[in-house]
């Protein structure tokens, strides 16, 4: 059975994925089967990154407020040629990594999937945001709406979550943020981020 939240659910692979559920985060089990390839019997749509694989260097991603922490790499590569490494060594500041923005409609799901892994350190997350027509994050800290996956452990693992659109909702994208004061270097590639039908 999935583990049910009311912004977060997690649903099962081929068995039931480990979880540490607390605060809102999640943290799922390896699964079987890359992000870029869902099962037949998935009930997703299209994914929207279009360079989820970072094999385009940067295409599609916003590292506008990064410090210059996230870079392509082939040492970072899951699958492919490159793949993407989040070095933030830096105690007062955080990387900060997104995808553009895609339409959403409240009520809407989405369900974001990737590899990674976390070589040191802790607190590399992964987000599902929801925006308003102004662009007002609608899934923040203090809404306690916020969806997130937490990446732990240094060896290569499938992360999957999904998200709800709340009331107001008019995008949606996902983030990569390292937190501070806590410093961390991490790996991630093969990005999907789809509809749930």
């Amino acid at each position: 059975m999935g583990v049910n939240h009311p912004f977060l659910r997690v649903v099962p692979v081929r068995v039931i994925a480990a979880l540490a559920l607390a605060a809102g985060t999640l943290a799922a089990e390896p699964t079987s089967q890359p992000a870029s390839a869902p099962a037949p019997s998935s009930n997703l749509g299209p994914n929207l990154i279009v360079n989820g694989d970072f094999e385009h260097a940067m295409d599609g991603w916003d590292n506008a407020k990064d410090n210059g922490m996230s870079l392509v790499s082939p040492e970072a590569a899951h699958g492919g040629g490159f793949g993407l490494r989040v070095s933030d060594e830096e105690p007062d500041k955080g990387s900060s990594l997104a995808t553009d923005h895609f339409p959403a409609s409240p009520g809407q799901t989405y369900e974001v999937r990737f590899w990674a892994r976390i070589m040191s350190g802790k607190d590399a997350i992964v987000y599902i945001q929801y925006f308003d027509t102004k662009n007002k994050l609608l899934t923040s800290k203090d809404s306690g709406k916020q969806i997130q996956i937490r990446v732990l452990g240094g060896t290569w693992r499938e992360y999957r979550g999904k998200g709800t659109a709340p009331d107001g909702t008019a995008s949606t994208r996902i983030w990569i943020h390292t937190t501070n004061p806590t410093k961390a270097i991490a790996d991630f590639d093969d990005f999907t981020f789809c509809e749930v039908k």
